[in-house]
């Protein structure tokens, strides 16, 4: 259970500045590619298979690059633990965070429906719910208008800008939407942020393997089978 210090740290610092950065995820991911390639070539295909999957979803401006890094992170720690490990510690993060924060910027907008327990709800169910009360939050909110030099690195897009294919705007991006004659964009701004929710997730995860009894009603049994 020791990992689970790994996306503590990156979780609160998640919270406190809404960035997770690469000095706490990536000397981690060094050490365990290279402790992969020594011992575990399944832990080192997991990376390989989730750092694909994850750096797609970030270009698309899907999740940050932290919140995969943090994943790939502990992913030699915890690859033996449940099949898929990373996968499954990603899928059930983010339906943790987009159910907490479909309720709580429902609420926040005024919009609240009658709540389920979100602990309660099967991880595919709780996703498709969050995703629900998501949907019904103003647009608004998480949409603000940055000029051209406003801009920051891993500012994501709210919409597509002709002539420019990314979602996220990466180093050198500035010059390059100058040139196409970009004097402003639209990007997201309030995220929700996923640092905490990998920490809990892994917890579960953590408990469900340890005694599956204890946390039935909060997991799916057939979502995170033992073998």
């Amino acid at each position: 259970m020791w990992w689970l210090t790994i996306p503590l740290v990156g979780g609160v610092w998640d919270v406190f500045t809404g960035d997770i950065p690469d000095w706490i995820t990536v000397p981690i991911i060094t050490v365990g590619a290279v402790w992969s390639v020594l011992k575990s070539p399944v832990s080192l295909l997991l990376m390989l298979l989730f750092g694909l999957t994850g750096y797609v979803l970030y270009r698309f401006g899907v999740v940050g690059g932290g919140d995969i890094l943090l994943v790939l992170a502990v992913t030699p720690f915890i690859h033996n633990t449940l099949p898929l490990a990373p996968f499954l510690l990603f899928f059930l993060s983010l339906a943790l965070s987009t159910a907490f924060y479909g309720v709580f910027f429902s609420i926040l907008q005024g919009k609240f429906l009658r709540v389920i327990p979100v602990p309660f709800l099967p991880p595919v169910i709780a996703l498709l719910y969050g995703i629900l009360l998501m949907g019904l939050v103003d647009r608004g909110y998480f949409v603000r208008e940055k000029g051209i030099d406003e801009l920051e690195e891993e500012d994501v897009l709210a919409e597509p800008v002709e002539g420019f294919p990314k979602m996220v705007v990466e180093k050198g991006d500035v010059e390059r939407l100058k040139r196409l004659g970009v004097k402003s964009v639209k990007v997201l701004v309030n995220l929700p942020r996923m640092g905490p929710f990998i920490f809990l997730a892994g917890l579960l995860l953590e408990l469900y393997t340890s005694n599956p009894s204890l946390i039935l009603p909060l997991l799916a049994r057939g979502l995170f089978p033992l073998s």
